[in-house]
């Protein structure tokens, strides 16, 4: 799931949007924090990020692809590929 919306203004979001999910391991809050960003006519906006218990599965993985999967407020269910 993509959380953490509220604090990055809320940019309205589809499945046909372009994102990547990178961790961000020097993250004060979070070790296995993994950010989304969506790609937008300005370049890419950072947007939220992975739920918590996602994100610890992550680190394991590189990860190849991901995309939304589902619209609508709060958080988002994403889907992401990994190897």
């Amino acid at each position: 799931r993509l959380v953490g919306r509220a604090f990055y203004g809320q940019l309205a979001l589809c499945p046909s949007d372009v994102i990547r999910v990178a961790r961000e391991a020097d993250n004060a809050h979070d070790a296995n924090a993994h950010a989304v960003s969506a790609y937008t006519d300005g370049g890419w906006a950072h947007v939220g990020y992975v739920d918590r218990q996602t994100a610890a599965r992550l680190t394991l993985y590189r990860i190849r692809d991901a995309r939304i999967v589902g619209s609508g407020p709060g958080a988002l269910p994403i889907e992401v590929d990994v190897s």
